[in-house]
């Protein structure tokens, strides 16, 4: 429009400002299309503010709400200060839909569109007729009055000829933890329909891929350790090695990460026991001091039920805050009893990196207040002699009564493991680290093939 106006404000702390939108029409009588209200009071007296208006768009006899109008509005001898501007309109969240897969519908054929709803707006994306994985790269802005409680609904339906609509699918995103205006990349599992309830399937079957970006609202770096509810954990899920097979001699091997209330679920990988996900997530965080990760291992089986292979748990205590944690470690694996255990040596291991946002260790804190922990970074042996050609070297390191493994390699005379552990220590004036070198195949009465202290 690029259109230009100036108008007198006789009482600025009641007058509001209407918008209307009109189509000029040949045939009759012009009609509003469109219409918005501003409310003058909230606007700042300091120089021109770009808005972002809400806009009804009129269907039928009826006003919706899926438009906006950006503007530009300058208070002159009028407006409240900066600091107590509690302007409406400023907040709002941008979302790119992308697409979605792995539909599944009750109908004869799949016509999905997306509703988005949050606060009681609600947006429609257009129908992608006949497909189980639509595209739709479509952009949508909804106003956000209250993101401490609002959460972001979206719910994939198909279109039915011949009955009323139904949802297959949905998702719910909270805004508690979305980026202040920063772009989020996100690829979430899909609730379905069972039994007459939303539940999320076991691994999950469907995805909706989407891009969010919170205006004017969402996490404030310098304001997160004023509220607990911010911190966060990201864990990134590289891979495994060694994993357990299922009872078909095959595993289809995901994940399942639990922490408090939340559980989330990583992609499945076909035929493999090495398995390299690539999977992200990001989980909501209550209690620094009590929460543990707990990370399973799953794997698909198609004779049985899914059951966990292996599993891991990461307290969040001794977390790095803001830097992320690079982890090897040696999983737990179900021994002949039913009990999880570490074997010795290790047969499993899983390749995690895991960062701590918004809470964590921090240099100028007491360190009497932490708990104590070494971080080892095994690197690399050299002019190993080894018992026979056979040999495949492991390193066993323990500090008092906690006991770390590393991967066992191949080379046999000078390995190299770039493996990293974290050990809780006790007593850091009286404990020793050991260090003993293992053959695979050496028993425990023959002992290590070397040793040393620390």
């Amino acid at each position: 429009i690029n259109a230009e106006y100036m108008g007198d404000v006789p009482n600025p702390l009641m007058d509001t400002m209407g918008i209307e939108v009109w189509a000029r029409d040949r045939l009759t009588a012009d009609d509003p299309i469109a219409k918005g209200a501003l409310r003058l009071a909230y606007l700042q007296g300091q120089g021109p503010r770009q808005l972002h208006l809400p806009m009804q768009v009129r269907e039928g006899e009826e006003w919706r709400d899926p438009s906006h109008l950006e503007m530009q509005v300058e208070a002159v001898n009028f407006g409240c200060h900066p600091s107590y501007s509690e302007e409406p309109t400023g907040k709002h969240l941008v979302m790119l839909l992308g697409r979605a897969t792995g539909l599944v519908s009750t109908a004869a054929t799949c016509d999905p569109y997306a509703r988005m709803s949050t606060g009681g707006i609600t947006a429609v994306s257009p129908t992608r007729p006949d497909t189980t994985s639509p595209i739709w790269n479509e952009k949508f802005v909804l106003d956000v009055k209250d993101p401490k409680t609002q959460v972001l609904e979206v719910a994939i339906w198909g279109e039915d000829r011949l009955e009323a609509d139904e949802p297959i699918a949905m998702v719910q995103v909270n805004f508690l933890w979305l980026p202040r205006d920063t772009p989020l990349n996100l690829n979430l599992p899909l609730k379905v329909k069972k039994n007459g309830e939303w539940v999320l399937p076991h691994p999950p079957t469907s995805f909706l891929q989407m891009n969010l970006t919170a205006t004017h609202f969402g996490v404030n770096p310098e304001l997160h350790h004023l509220d607990g509810s911010l911190k966060s954990v990201k864990i990134d899920l590289h891979g495994a090695e060694n994993l357990p097979c299922g009872v078909d001699g095959v595993s289809n091997p995901y994940a399942r990460l639990k922490l408090g209330a939340f559980t989330c679920f990583g992609k499945e990988v076909q035929d493999t026991l090495d398995p390299n996900w690539g999977d992200s997530f990001l989980m909501d965080v209550s209690n620094v001091d009590e929460e543990k990760v707990l990370l399973e291992i799953w794997g698909q089986d198609r004779l049985t039920a899914d059951e966990p292979v292996a599993q891991l748990e990461i307290p969040l205590l001794w977390l790095p805050s803001g830097s992320p944690l690079e982890l090897t470690m040696p999983a737990k694996v179900k021994d002949s009893y039913g009990e999880w255990k570490v074997p010795d040596p290790p047969t499993a291991h899983i390749h995690i990196s895991i960062t701590a946002n918004h809470f964590g260790m921090h240099p100028m804190l007491t360190p009497e207040l932490l708990k104590k922990t070494l971080q080892l970074t095994l690197n690399s042996g050299h002019n190993l002699v080894c018992s026979d050609e056979a040999s495949r070297p492991y390193v066993r390191v323990k500090v008092g009564a906690v006991t770390a493994w590393s991967s066992v390699r191949d080379e046999r005379v000078n390995p190299v493991w770039g493996d990293r552990f974290l050990m809780d220590i006790a007593n850091p004036r009286d404990d020793t680290m050991c260090i003993d070198v293992w053959d695979r195949d050496r028993t425990e009465a023959e002992g290590p093939m070397y040793s040393a202290l620390i």
